[in-house]
Formats: C-alpha cells, sequence, structure tokens
C-alpha cells in the first residue's frame, strides 16, 4: 500500500515536522489539544490540527538548526507558541 502524502507534507511554509519512530513520518500526533491533533515544528514549535487545516497558517520564523527545540517528552512543559494559545483561548472565554 502507498503512503498517503498530506498537503502539509508538500506545503511546509519551512517548518520541519517532527516524525514519528513507528515509519519515519509525520507525527501526527505532536500536537494535540483535546479533540485537536496534528503536526508540530521541531524548529519552532508551531503545530495545528489537520482536521481543521490542510497547511500551516504561518512561516516558520527560524531556519532548521536555529532557535530552541521544545521538549516534548516532558507531559509538563508545552510549547512557547501553544501556551500563549491557551491563555488567549481562557481569557476569550472568561477564564484565567
Amino acid at each position: 500500500m502507498d503512503k498517503i502524502e498530506h498537503a502539509y507534507e508538500k506545503e511546509t511554509h519551512g517548518h520541519v515536522w517532527k516524525k514519528n519512530d513507528y515509519d519515519g513520518g509525520v507525527d501526527i500526533f505532536g500536537f494535540e489539544i483535546g479533540r485537536h491533533n496534528g503536526p508540530v515544528c521541531v524548529v519552532c514549535g508551531y503545530g495545528f490540527c489537520h482536521h481543521c487545516q490542510d497547511v500551516p497558517s504561518i512561516d516558520c520564523p527560524s531556519e532548521p538548526g536555529e532557535g530552541t527545540k521544545p521538549d516534548y517528552d516532558d507531559d509538563n512543559v508545552l510549547p512557547d507558541g501553544f501556551d500563549g494559545l491557551l491563555k488567549s483561548l481562557l481569557i476569550d472565554k472568561g477564564g484565567e
């Protein structure tokens, strides 16, 4: 069976997607919030839900090897971009 290539694999916008340990393909659970999941960039930490959109909405601000790589093995640490997103969502809903 041929591997299915998703739009975000062709149109990366400069992002380098985290790979899975199973077959070396894009880890579609690298970004995961609630029922939303998709790829996450190992360079800048940007991730998006591949069910909600086909390609990333922003370009990667760094070149591979620059910037910091988020530590996805620590369950208590979220990449800065996710933390800011979560805080903004909570503020929009009246929470803190």
